[in-house]
């Protein structure tokens, strides 16, 4: 099960969850419904395959309105090639930060 354990100020001014509302929660409450769900399974097979996945994703923000990421996930390994955890770093085109 995927849950979010870490977030930056970037995050919430970019989605309007606040740390105490995101910490917990599955990465889907961003999830904008306009990728289907085939888009997902390949993703994550991705992530599984190679370690890493890269793509424009589209995330919904808090108050409902969705916007267009290009987004990074990596595998976090441990010494066993083990993934313990993922990171995603996002850049959102042509908004002020």
């Amino acid at each position: 099960k995927a849950t979010i354990i870490d977030i930056n100020d970037t995050f919430t001014k970019k989605t309007g969850y606040s740390r105490e509302e995101a910490i917990g929660q599955n990465p889907r409450i961003l999830q904008s419904d306009r990728q289907s769900p085939q888009f997902y399974v390949d993703m994550w097979q991705a992530l599984q395959k190679e370690g890493y996945w890269y793509g424009k994703i589209y995330n919904r923000r808090k108050n409902g309105e969705v916007y267009a990421q290009m987004r990074t996930i990596s595998a976090v390994r441990d010494k066993h090639g083990v993934t313990s955890h993922y990171v995603s770093l996002g850049n959102t085109p042509n908004e002020e930060n």
